[in-house]
């Protein structure tokens, strides 16, 4: 992966805004190729490579995506920008609504146990906009500050 990076010419890169950040908006260099997937050593489906070169530090972060060939480079730079607020929700999910205390033996257990508890995050921060109190279910300072619960904080 590396080599194909280096090898792209600088024609190839595209300067995007990914997201938003804390520190403003998150802009870096990317390119695009439609590339075929391995899968145990086979030819998989043909996706996207999507490769993001921080233009602070030049270090390159790869993506594989498997939307339509005719998407547009836009899209896929965004989507590429909500991995951290995912993250984050999960992150969530895990310390304040027990998502990863689960036990269950089967398939459809674990499904059930993860469905309720992201309804129970999408109740909360329903019921956080509408009371518009950013204390009543903000964690501790210090652990999440900048996710779902953070009444400033926007997908």
């Amino acid at each position: 992966m590396r080599d194909l990076a280096q090898g792209l010419p600088a024609s190839a890169w595209q300067r995007h805004t990914s997201r938003e950040g804390s520190q403003g908006p998150q802009v870096a260099d990317f390119a695009f190729r439609r590339v075929v997937a391995v899968r145990d050593g086979l030819p998989g489906p043909d996706v996207w490579l999507l490769l993001r070169r921080s233009r602070a530090e030049g270090e390159v972060k790869y993506f594989l995506s498997n939307a339509p060939a005719d998407v547009a480079h836009a899209q896929l730079v965004r989507l590429s920008g909500l991995r951290w607020p995912i993250e984050l929700c999960f992150e969530v999910g895990k310390q304040e609504l027990g998502m990863g205390d689960y036990e269950v033996r089967s398939w459809r257990g674990w499904h059930h146990h993860r469905t309720l508890v992201l309804v129970a995050m999408a109740f909360l921060v329903r019921l956080q906009t509408r009371l518009k109190k950013s204390a009543c279910l903000t964690p501790a300072p210090g652990t999440l500050s900048g996710g779902p619960f953070d009444p400033t904080y926007h997908l």
